[in-house]
């Protein structure tokens, strides 16, 4: 889908379709899937464009680019990436201080500082599905 022959409503549509996808993915718990739909959402709507990367400066907040940001932050942290979970909260803090996004950007960073932390499995094996992670077990019944 070539974005620059899309209408300003199409591309709107578009990026509310895959902000819904992705909040189905995170109620699924599916966090690596969600994170792909919302960052979709935020490149698709050209108001989240110019919004985010002036970080509401000078233009009115879209308070939908908050939450699509904030979900995809929450969604970094969850699965490990807390460097981009930080970013994310941090553009979110700037677009709504009053929010309480500082403390959860402040939870992120307080995990890249931890030494205890290991990478995400997922992360190191830049699968990401979860469920590739384990090797199968054949249990077989013997009879006496």
């Amino acid at each position: 889908c070539n974005l620059s022959q899309l209408t300003p409503a199409e591309r709107k549509f578009m990026s509310a379709r895959e902000r819904e996808k992705g909040n189905e993915y995170l109620r699924a718990g599916e966090h690596e899937e969600a994170i792909a739909c919302y960052s979709k959402s935020i490149v698709l709507n050209e108001s989240n464009k110019k919004t985010y990367s002036s970080h509401a400066s000078n233009f009115e907040i879209d308070s939908t680019l908050v939450k699509t940001l904030a979900k995809r932050a929450m969604c970094y942290h969850k699965t490990g990436r807390y460097e981009e979970a930080v970013v994310d909260f941090e553009a979110c803090h700037e677009m709504d201080c009053n929010a309480g996004y500082d403390r959860m950007m402040h939870t992120s960073q307080s995990k890249l500082q931890d030494p205890m932390m290991v990478p995400n499995s997922n992360e190191a094996t830049n699968d990401p599905n979860p469920e590739n992670q384990f090797h199968k077990m054949v249990i077989e019944e013997f009879d006496d």
